[in-house]
């Protein structure tokens, strides 16, 4: 399955082997393809009202065909841990998890932890494990974007100074018990939501 976040409403690609196990609106390929538009005008609603799930046998091949004309972004993030907590910076007034933009000739891994030290100054990271990518859209800069980012769990056992890199429009970073980010991200993303539910599992 593949799932993207526009306005914080979900459009899943899964197979139809997987239905049994989410509840929203089902649309089957076809009817989907030819209603595009419409899917969209109604994804684009800032609100979370339902989730939409297409049936269809190739996922990723359909994800790739709606997005064809977005321009394509690749990031990469972490959820950092520090004993029983996490790290999470407040950017343009929300609660959010560091992440950036991989630079050419950069791995995954390297851009992500380039960019928590950047954001945060946090050191003596170490990734743990990979964890399940993000897709969302955006137009704050320009033309019709989808990101994908690729997220890394992380841990560190240096609580030493943190820093917001405020050039990129962080005002604060703060370690959080793990049982509270939930609550810091109610008004958050809905991309980083769901990524964080799975966490926590």
């Amino acid at each position: 399955m593949y799932k993207v976040f526009i306005q914080n409403n979900s459009l899943s690609f899964i197979d139809s082997n997987q239905i049994n196990d989410f509840n929203g609106i089902f649309l089957f390929e076809q009817l989907a393809v030819s209603r595009k538009e419409y899917v969209f005008e109604l994804l684009h609603v800032p609100s979370e009202a339902a989730d939409f799930y297409i049936i269809t046998d190739k996922p990723l091949q359909l994800m790739e065909r709606f997005f064809l004309d977005y321009e394509q972004v690749m990031a990469a993030g972490g959820i950092v841990e520090c004993g029983g907590e996490v790290l999470l910076i407040k950017r343009h007034g929300k609660w959010d998890l560091p992440k950036g933009k991989i630079e050419k000739g950069e791995t995954v891994e390297a851009a992500a932890i380039r960019e928590v030290e950047e954001e945060t100054c946090c050191k003596g990271l170490e990734i743990v494990e990979q964890l399940e990518s993000t897709f969302h859209t955006y137009n704050t800069y320009g033309p019709d974007s989808i990101k994908k980012t690729h997220w890394f769990r992380m841990k560190t056992d240096q609580k030493t100074e943190l820093l917001p890199q405020q050039e990129e429009g962080i005002t604060e970073v703060k370690w959080v018990n793990k049982e509270e980010v939930m609550a810091y991200l109610e008004n958050s993303y809905g991309s980083l939501r769901a990524l964080i539910k799975d966490y926590l599992k």
